[in-house]
């Protein structure tokens, strides 16, 4: 969207977030005039084209997205690697609306071996008409020359298993999609709503895909257990039609606001004092007994991720960390062969005592006996032999000093010595160096259409309330 964005401000192209198909007759005029000049007459239909949504919820005001000039091409307009295949991709979209059809040869050979039946399926381009700007819409399958009744003789037979595969997980695009399917939000809405729960951390993108965080799970499973009525899918997409008929002018905003909000707010005021902190802490239950009064436990989401916590909390304050170990145990497994083998042994204090191994928001580290009342906290070295497994060898600066490893913003990089003076760095991948630290990667539980709709009821709420 955002590289459409910029080729609308350049001029390049007619505004962007609209789902209308409609095609001013200047437009259409021009380019069947393209069309004729460069592909010929047998290449225009008879009549113009011209499309009807089939969406409810379209937003017509403005035109279909198309070229400002479709005698223009990305070459033309010395576009970018990005911008070149974006705006080619809508230029070919329009010419191929005003094209003739395509005429296709389809064919189907049936092969009778004793009482079974294997069939054969081709396909012959005879006139390429719409596919000679959008040839990936359709391939030619040519078949051998055969004759009815011609014996054929087994060349290869093989067999090949196939599996059942779950759903995908949501992508940008098919999540807008399924938006778009159940008539929430609109073309101008689709990005910024994309673009809030990634902000507010409801889920994180993993490639292409939207995986949830611990905050969207438990937000989801709050909004769905105390406001049924407000996540409900039909709820929005008829919030979003009452809005579209105020536009219009067939519905008064203050009657529809009235009808929305009263009975909202009341169920906002009772809900106030109902939710209490496990609706939106607690992750669900626990394998592993407290340590202190061997009650179950629970697995709860806190200031720095997931912890295990007594069912009986606050008359039990017994804790576990994520994998079930005690503070007690954390300690002591800075003192196994396993650990050593991977970091160095704990700093001391002044005094002599060893610093105690814990665990924070951003991993395990070294705490001092007092903390947190002693807030001196010290990071995990790795032994010289693993830091060069992960690392590498310290690369050299462009003054032949030995680089440094930091911690930044977005994560570890090298940097010169006298860094931030010396701003030299050498950026490191930080899913490569997570790999080599955990030899594993990440396996997070995917997420649901629900949380996408949540920006819409944050800013309804916020809306109604002032």
């Amino acid at each position: 969207m955002s590289i459409a964005q910029k080729l609308y401000e350049a001029g390049y192209i007619t505004y962007m977030r609209t789902d209308s198909v409609n095609v001013s007759a200047e437009a259409v005029k021009k380019t069947q005039a393209f069309i004729a000049k460069n592909y010929g007459n047998d290449y225009l239909p008879k009549y113009a084209r011209t499309y009807k949504t089939k969406s409810k919820v379209a937003q017509e005001a403005h035109e279909a997205i198309r070229p400002s000039d479709i005698t223009k091409t990305a070459n033309k307009l010395a576009l970018d690697s990005s911008s070149d295949k974006v705006y080619t991709l809508i230029r070919n979209r329009m010419l191929a609306s005003q094209m003739e059809d395509a005429v296709i040869e389809s064919t189907q050979v049936k092969v009778r071996v004793s009482e079974y039946f294997f069939k054969l399926n081709g396909q012959k381009i005879l006139f390429p008409g719409f596919l000679s700007v959008y040839p990936e819409s359709t391939s030619e399958q040519l078949l051998p020359k055969l004759t009815e009744s011609q014996e054929l003789f087994l060349n290869e037979l093989f067999a090949e298993q196939h599996f059942t595969s779950p759903p995908a997980r949501y992508s940008e695009a098919s999540l807008i999609k399924s938006l778009e399917q159940y008539g929430i939000g609109r073309p101008s809405t689709y990005a910024p709503t994309i673009s809030t729960i990634l902000a507010r951390k409801y889920v994180e993108k993993e490639g292409r895909n939207l995986i949830p965080t611990d905050t969207g799970m438990v937000v989801t499973r709050l909004l769905e257990k105390h406001f049924p009525n407000i996540v409900d899918i039909s709820f929005t997409a008829n919030l979003e039609e009452d809005l579209d008929h105020i536009a219009e002018g067939k519905r008064v905003w203050t009657e529809m606001m009235h009808d929305f909000y009263q009975p909202f707010a009341k169920q906002l005021e009772v809900k106030d004092k109902e939710i209490s902190r496990d609706d939106f802490t607690v992750l669900g239950k626990s394998n592993y007994k407290c340590p202190d009064c061997k009650r179950p436990m629970i697995i709860k989401l806190g200031r720095y991720g997931r912890f295990v916590s007594c069912s009986n909390f606050p008359e039990c304050k017994g804790m576990r960390s994520e994998d079930g170990k005690t503070e007690a145990d954390q300690a002591k497994e800075a003192y196994t062969n396993e650990f050593l083998s991977l970091y160095k042994p704990a700093p001391q204090t002044e005094d002599g005592k060893d610093y105690l191994l814990k665990r924070g928001r951003y991993g395990k580290f070294w705490a001092h006996p007092g903390y947190p009342k002693i807030k001196d906290a010290k990071p995990l070295e790795f032994t010289s032999a693993v830091f060069k497994k992960v690392y590498g060898t310290k690369p050299k600066s462009k003054d032949g000093k030995r680089m440094v490893l930091r911690n930044g913003k977005f994560g570890e990089f090298w940097a010169h010595p006298n860094y931030p003076e010396v701003k030299e760095v050498i950026r490191l991948n930080k899913k490569e160096i997570e790999a080599k630290k955990t030899g594993s990667g990440d396996n997070l539980e995917r997420f649901c259409v629900i949380i996408a709709v949540l920006f819409y009821y944050t800013h309804l709420h916020f809306l109604f309330a002032r």
